[in-house]
């Protein structure tokens, strides 16, 4: 008697008392976003402060893709070192540090910052503009002086026959020659002149601001980047 009158009472003070609740669940939101923010700044340290990362200050390739382009196959993908020996048909929580996990959503990658047992995935937005070879546009969670939008190299390795890709090499476009450092490296050569239509920004970021050097850099590097190029392929449908 005296649980059914608390709880009772309890209704009865959800009832006629929202705010409390609506406080409540306020706050967790706010802690959700903070935590989002945190994880958001995380992956902007770790994924966007490689070297030769070209970026824009706007998408030059539209804020999706076009109706008809090819698409990243969604579900579970993975990057792994050519010597990883692992069981991807385990979830995607137990593979070894050599194996990197990403989930593709429609017009999303999440990637995997978190280590062995760990899985911590910030999403990004894509879009891929088709082409021989493609280029995939992703946009950062946070937005930066120097530019959200950052652009790789995509040659698609195996297709569904519907179209859907499930195996691609990926790789980073260099501002000039891949083989000198960039300004923000604190090398003591000189910054490499950077390709016709970029230019490096202050803290030695490589900048674009139109689609056609984003094209030529990409395709100038693809066989030249092999340092800052992956190979990844779908595993399943489900995301772990």
């Amino acid at each position: 008697m005296r649980r059914a009158l608390v709880l009772v009472l309890l209704i009865g003070l959800c009832a006629c008392n929202p705010k409390p609740a609506a406080d409540a669940t306020a706050a967790a939101s706010d802690a959700a976003a903070a935590a989002s923010d945190a994880v958001a700044a995380a992956a902007d340290a770790a994924d966007f402060e490689r070297p030769h990362l070209l970026r824009s200050r706007r998408p030059l390739f539209g804020a999706k893709s076009a109706p008809g382009a090819p698409t990243l196959r969604a579900g579970l993908w993975v990057q792994a070192d050519e010597d990883c020996s692992f069981d991807e048909t385990r979830s995607a929580g137990s593979w070894p540090n050599c194996a990197r996990s990403m989930v593709v959503r429609p017009g999303l990658v999440l990637k995997n910052l978190g280590h062995w047992g760990s899985l911590t995935y910030v999403s990004q937005a894509y879009v891929l503009q088709p082409g021989l070879p493609g280029i995939l546009q992703l946009s950062g969670a946070a937005r930066r002086a120097d530019g959200r939008y950052a652009y790789e190299g995509l040659r698609a390795l195996s297709s569904e026959p519907d179209g859907r890709i499930v195996r691609v090499r990926m790789w980073l476009p260099a501002c000039g020659d891949a083989t000198a450092p960039s300004p923000a490296s604190g090398a003591e050569t000189p910054a490499p002149d950077p390709w016709p239509g970029l230019r490096w920004s202050d803290n030695g970021s490589c900048l674009a601001v139109a689609a056609g050097p984003v094209r030529a850099a990409i395709i100038a590097a693809e066989h030249t980047a092999d340092d800052f190029a992956v190979e990844m392929h779908w595993v399943r449908d489900a995301e772990h």
